[in-house]
């Protein structure tokens, strides 16, 4: 079984940097686990850290345009408050560049000719910075109408990767203030797999920049997806940590 995760950091192993420099994996996400704990299933991970939806929305049409098959896809939904301007200076650096993790995982990323200069990303923003200035950016970019109709198109046509995709799941990771629970998976009963967590197993899971520490992560699987059919596609008996 071959399957496709897109995220954002918070499924990103970050083996690949800004600079589009291959580091190593620099974190063990909910991916790893699944990686290391199920060897039948091969995963093309293309998360990419501190990128939104619209880099997403890109990564879907990459799929279907480029006719990729995959068993399954799933979409781990980020903040909804990041969006993109363009920036010359990222022009030599919009290749695709992959990073084999295990035999059965890779991460793969492309820089794109945007940065997310909403995102929490110090390095999208110092590279925004040198071309908008950060007044400009406040009067005119955050809180911008525009990435709030994008995110509802997005949303509501969600449903057509269903008719294109063998299997398509997507779930809510994190959101904005107490944070929604965006899901296909029948999760309604429990708040983003973020804020469920946390307030289940209290801060010493989270790191200090308040990701999932990489002995924890295997929980959104584990725990936050259990009793649902993408929970069951994933599950795993014994953990790697």
């Amino acid at each position: 079984m071959k399957i496709a995760v897109i995220g954002c950091s918070h499924s990103d192993p970050r083996c690949i940097d800004y600079q589009m420099i291959e580091k190593g994996p620099q974190r063990k996400t909910w991916v790893c686990h699944v990686a290391e704990n199920r060897s039948d299933i091969i995963i093309d991970n293309y998360s990419f850290g501190g990128h939104g939806l619209q880099y997403v929305d890109f990564i879907l049409k990459k799929i279907v345009a480029g006719s990729i098959k995959y068993s399954a896809v799933i979409l781990q939904l980020t903040d909804t408050h990041r969006t993109l301007v363009p920036l010359t200076d990222y022009n030599d650096k919009m290749q695709w560049a992959s990073y084999y993790i295990r035999e059965n995982y890779r991460s793969i990323i492309k820089m794109s000719p945007t940065a997310s200069v909403l995102a929490n990303s110090v390095y999208a923003q110092e590279q925004t910075e040198k071309v908008i200035s950060k007044s400009w950016l406040k009067e005119n970019v955050t809180g911008n109408c525009f990435i709030d109709e994008f995110v509802d198109y997005f949303k509501k046509s969600l449903f057509l990767y269903n008719n294109v995709f063998d299997k398509f799941y997507y779930f809510s990771m994190t959101g904005d203030g107490e944070g929604p629970n965006f899901n296909n998976l029948g999760i309604d009963d429990k708040p983003n797999a973020y804020r469920y967590l946390n307030e289940k197993y209290g801060d010493s899971i989270l790191t200090d920049d308040l990701h999932l520490k990489d002995e924890h992560s295997h929980l959104v699987v584990t725990d936050y997806l259990q009793n649902t059919e993408l929970g069951d596609l994933l599950k795993y008996d014994s953990i790697h940590i």
